[in-house]
């Protein structure tokens, strides 16, 4: 087996690559393509990453964070956890298994097990509501009268979550919200139970200038006093403060500024995206800038294709020298010029499902600010008016409003003035 790379020593063979990243020489193949009969250690060295061992083991000394990327079978999910243990077994003195170890599939080198151990009960009978069954099996292995008392300090009661690793979906329509039961395989119920014992809390991996924001805006103003359910690092903090202090949505005793702080708060969006929205009715830009709101919300306007030069030759049709946001108006002036053609953005590389939207398409409930859209349909598709009524809506993709009638909102408050007096009827959508 080779040895391990120790610092001193003659780095291992690499290439920087364009793009930062580190390219590993190629070893020669291997003689037999096939496993066979072979001892395991045999079969160790026939995967691939086995002759990268030296080069990973010299980046994971050398760099704090080391990302592999390789093929599905070329051994990274069960050789490289074994050679970085058996490394720092190695340089803290200690036996593999003890204060070091590994675990992957099919082995298990650890004496202590996982920090988080997930205990699985189940059910004698299939169960027609799930949720309440578990509420139920949660309180009679728990005593009762400790469900509702304060926890003991240093404790945490028990959190009841229907929605692990994306086991189901919730979907909120007319505020009412129905959780959609899909059905796994077995092996991804044990998947996705281990991860109930290892996730790291979203709040602690979130940008939190949109928390901030809402919580100033609910009048709680010692946002690091604040008694979060996990508290995020001070320094998320102090960066989530020092954004909104920056944009004028705080003032210098970390109050929101009248009007900008408020109106940002009342907007759905990022806090960036938002006060850029608000300041462009001062500059006169507001088309504009709504336009290029619009299309950052989207994930990407462009299509993927092998050919990266045709995609290129195709940005340079519409690059701009400020840069992306104005080669963005580029790209929706072009295609309103087509007549919103799908053949147009097909020959463009442009994705046609996030045109029709950048612009003058999506819409948010009045209560829940709810994203929907009007169904492709409607005789309003295109159209697009400021303000509209629907009977219901249908759940694909996206929340589409279908059987769709535009109106006045001052016709809310006839209709319903006890419900829509004290309501804010800023037109949402966008």
């Amino acid at each position: 087996m080779a040895q391990f790379w120790k610092p001193g020593t003659v780095k291992p063979r690499m290439l920087d690559d364009e793009e930062g990243g580190v390219l590993f020489y190629s070893a020669s193949p291997s003689s037999s393509s096939t496993y066979g009969h072979a001892s395991l250690e045999k079969q160790r060295q026939r995967l691939p990453v086995f002759k990268y061992r030296t080069s990973i083991l010299y980046l994971v000394e050398t760099h704090s964070t080391t990302i592999i990327v390789g093929e599905t079978g070329s051994g990274k999910t069960t050789q490289i956890p074994q050679s970085v243990a058996a490394r720092l077994a190695e340089e803290m003195g200690v036996n593999l298994g003890e204060e070091v170890g590994y675990t992957i599939r099919f082995e298990d080198v650890t004496n202590s097990g996982r920090g988080f151990n997930v205990q699985i009960f189940y059910a004698e009978e299939p169960v027609s509501d799930y949720l309440r069954a578990t509420v139920s099996t949660v309180m009679s292995i728990h005593n009762k009268d400790l469900v509702f008392s304060p926890s003991p300090r240093g404790k945490r009661k028990v959190v009841i979550s229907t929605n692990i690793a994306e086991t189901s979906l919730t979907l909120e329509i007319t505020d009412i919200e129905n959780l959609v039961v899909a059905p796994i395989s077995k092996a991804s119920a044990r998947q996705r139970a281990g991860r109930a014992g290892r996730g790291i809390p979203e709040m602690q991996r979130s940008n939190l200038v949109s928390s901030v924001i809402q919580l100033k805006a609910l009048g709680i103003d010692n946002i690091l006093g604040f008694d979060w359910p996990s508290s995020p690092s001070p320094e998320a903090m102090v960066r989530a403060l020092e954004v909104l202090y920056s944009l004028g949505i705080l003032d210098d005793d970390a109050k929101l500024t009248s009007p900008v702080g408020f109106q940002v708060a009342e907007l759905p969006l990022d806090p960036m995206i938002s006060k850029m929205i608000i300041v462009s009715d001062e500059l006169g830009c507001s088309e504009e800038i709504i336009t290029v709101s619009a299309i950052l919300s989207v994930q990407s306007i462009w299509i993927s294709v092998k050919g990266q030069r045709e995609l290129d030759e195709a940005k340079l049709r519409f690059a701009a020298s400020e840069g992306d946001h104005v080669t963005f108006l580029n790209v929706y002036r072009g295609f309103l010029q087509s007549n919103k053609s799908s053949k147009w953005c097909h020959k463009n590389f442009i994705n046609y499902h996030a045109m029709p939207y950048s612009h003058n398409g999506t819409y948010k409930t009045l209560r829940s600010s709810q994203e929907v859209y009007i169904h492709p349909s409607s005789v309003l598709f295109r159209v697009n008016p400021k303000w509209v009524v629907y009977h219901s809506l249908v759940s694909t993709d996206r929340q589409y409003m279908r059987n769709v009638i535009s109106i006045d909102p001052s016709w809310l408050r006839e209709a319903a003035p006890h419900f829509y007096q004290q309501q804010p009827m800023n037109p949402t959508h966008h």
